[in-house]
């Protein structure tokens, strides 16, 4: 096995390594593959991981949990009289309470949800022999959802190529077709890649690449340095090509150089790297494609909207407005130039929302011969004169059908940590995993039936907090019903095969909303010339 080192002489200073001793290359400035270099490399990389372990262990849930019972002794119980509250009032005595997981209790209730099934090609579940396989492989053993969509269509995928780089790239690409292949079980003859190649890196390449790509392409893959990342937008060779493909209606997929050199080289040393996994999952999803869906609970027809934020550089809050969802997972909408800052946010709501719900009728999306849902997923409170505004207006353009909604807060902003572990609250044992403790995911905390909590991330003890608006309406769903929904939605993916600690009814309407920030500082990007896809996810 040869040892090769792709670092330069910058690499080494940026990582505080010391680089007496080492010698580099002229032209490519990168290090010699020597003893010294590797041996720096190594002693580099395995100190980093001791640190992120012990960092990791340092914040774990026993940690956590420690530190909360010892500032309750130390600074509540012992030092109640000096408390001052109101009205002169004084704690006489504070009082503790250990919740059992497998009993009822007068103060909460609390169970595990049922993991969420997925629902393949046909609406095949998978049979018990699979049902313990990655979700890549259970997509490959029942073919993905939309399977039909790409049965016999030909894919052209155009790549902007560096020169020099042509070689590697072509042998990373072999391996993402693999996975386009056995994975998404698209036919080998039916993929068709181009490369157009430039000389350098610099933006003028890739401003001149843009006019030699094909209009017939699907989707064009930008393959950038690491270091175009620390480049305004307006300069960054990917946001230029992000926003004027976008603008041709084209899709695009950024692949860094030495995301892929890191591949290839890991894959020469049989070590584990799921860059081509999760690129070929975007690439899919890029193109229209669902990998899975969740089985729906109900046969009722459900849009399930997603609202989340990031904000603009003066910080102020720019909304995703929206991403629309059927109950069973299907993407069916996100557009760019439904972006909102809080003055048009109302109004912009509004006007999606009736446009979305008229044309799901007319398309027959929306059986609207029985009642059909509206359920929204929205990173804040609800407001009486944005959320609901803006609902009871689009109702009553259509008083004469039948529609039920929900509100629902899905937020981590609280106060509130739980902890799951064995035995007495001073001497709990944890389930651990590398020696940090775990919650279980899937366990729901639900304190009366508007406000409960759910547990996503098995390390943390910040449950994602679920609280039903009071101004929606209940006739056949409840939080428990909602609960799973928000759970089913971390189950669904077109980023990673990871599990998720957010929804991606919060997760993707942020992502668009940071994007398009981004977007927007591109020299003649203009938002209403954008003609993006609507069931793809140029955002990712």
């Amino acid at each position: 096995m040869t040892a090769k080192v792709i670092w330069n002489q910058n690499d080494f200073i940026e990582n505080n390594i010391l680089i007496d001793g080492l010698e580099f290359e002229e032209g490519s400035g990168l290090t010699t593959s020597n003893n010294k270099a590797i041996n720096c490399l190594r002693e580099h990389f395995s100190y980093s991981e001791r640190l992120k372990e012990e960092q990791e262990i340092h914040n774990s849930l026993q940690n956590e949990l420690e530190d909360i019972v010892k500032f309750e002794r130390q600074y509540f119980s012992s030092r109640k009289d000096e408390v001052l509250l109101p009205d002169n009032l004084k704690t006489t005595f504070l009082e503790k309470f250990e919740f059992d997981f497998n009993k009822a209790g007068s103060l909460f209730t609390n169970y595990l949800i049922d993991i969420p099934e997925s629902y393949f090609y046909k609406g095949k579940c998978p049979p018990q022999i699979a049902s313990s396989y990655q979700q890549r492989s259970k997509i490959s053993y029942n073919k993905p959802f939309s399977f039909g969509l790409f049965e016999n269509r030909v894919i052209n995928i155009s790549i902007i190529v560096p020169k020099n780089k042509r070689k590697p790239v072509a042998q990373f690409f072999k391996e993402i077709q693999k996975e386009l292949e056995n994975t998404f079980r698209i036919q080998k003859e039916n993929i068709k890649f181009t490369a157009v190649e430039i000389e350098t890196l610099e933006l003028q390449d890739y401003i001149n690449a843009r006019r030699q790509i094909s209009k017939n392409s699907d989707l064009v893959i930008i393959v950038v340095d690491q270091e175009h990342e620390t480049l305004p937008s307006n300069s960054s060779p990917y946001y230029y090509c992000k926003a004027k493909f976008l603008e041709q209606g084209l899709n695009t997929q950024e692949v860094q150089i030495q995301q892929i050199e890191k591949f290839l080289s890991d894959k020469n040393r049989n070590v584990a790297n799921y860059t081509d996994h999760n690129l070929a999952l975007n690439m899919y999803a890029k193109l229209g494609g669902t990998g899975w869906t969740v089985r729906p609970q109900d046969t009722k027809d459900e849009l399930v909207i997603g609202i989340g934020a990031t904000t603009d550089k003066e910080g102020q809050p720019i909304l995703g407005l929206m991403n629309i969802f059927h109950g069973n997972g299907k993407y069916i909408y996100g557009k760019v130039s439904s972006i909102a800052n809080m003055n048009s946010y109302r109004q912009k709501l509004e006007d999606v929302l009736f446009e979305n719900i008229q044309e799901y009728i007319q398309t027959g999306i929306l059986d609207i011969s029985n009642s059909c849902r509206l359920i929204f997923h929205i990173f804040k409170s609800v407001g009486k004169n944005n959320e609901i505004q803006a609902l009871n207006n689009v109702m009553s353009k259509f008083a004469g059908y039948k529609f039920e909604y929900a509100f629902i807060h899905v937020g981590v902003g609280h106060n509130y940590r739980f902890f799951t572990y064995e035995g007495s609250i001073s001497n709990p044992v944890f389930e651990t995993k590398n020696r940090r403790g775990l919650n279980k995911r899937g366990t729901f905390v639900k304190i009366n039936n508007r406000l409960g909590f759910v547990c996503l991330s098995e390390k943390s003890a910040a449950f994602l907090k679920l609280q039903i608006d009071e101004r929606s309406s209940f006739d056949d769903f409840d939080l428990d019903y909602l609960a799973l929904q928000v759970y089913q939605f971390t189950e669904l993916s077109h980023t990673s095969y990871n599990k998720a600690g957010k929804p991606v009814t919060i997760r993707y309407p942020k992502a668009m909303a940071r994007l398009t920030e981004q977007l927007k500082e591109v020299n003649g990007f203009d938002l209403d010339e954008v003609n993006a896809p609507d069931n793809s996810l140029w955002f990712i």
